[in-house]
């Protein structure tokens, strides 16, 4: 299981990210939601690259005892459901913003 190293880690990753996409910011009613779109797109690379992030670091952690408590498994399942529930989201906005005007 996450101890605290982990946690700690995650919510700077997290934090990071949200500052990152506050300091784009996209208005969610410009053109037809497309702000909205690109904020997900821009969350979800996000999380993918913190599960590849995740995913090297169980690699690298049994050779180091910096990494020795941390429960890397756990980390890349809640970004995979980070991901899938962004996924759905992002999925719903694309129909919308791109959706043809008949």
């Amino acid at each position: 299981m996450g101890g605290v190293g982990s946690e700690r880690t995650d919510k700077t990753a997290s934090a990071w990210i949200a500052e990152k996409v506050s300091r784009l910011k996209l208005s969610r009613e410009s053109a037809g939601g497309l702000g909205t779109f690109q904020a997900l797109e821009f969350l979800a690379v996000g999380v993918q690259g913190k599960l590849a992030l995740w995913r090297a670091l169980a690699v690298a952690g049994p050779g180091d005892d910096r990494l020795n408590q941390m429960d890397f498994d756990h980390l890349a399942q809640r970004a995979e459901s980070q991901h899938a529930r962004m996924e759905e989201r992002r999925l719903e906005a694309a129909r919308t913003v791109f959706r043809r005007t008949q």
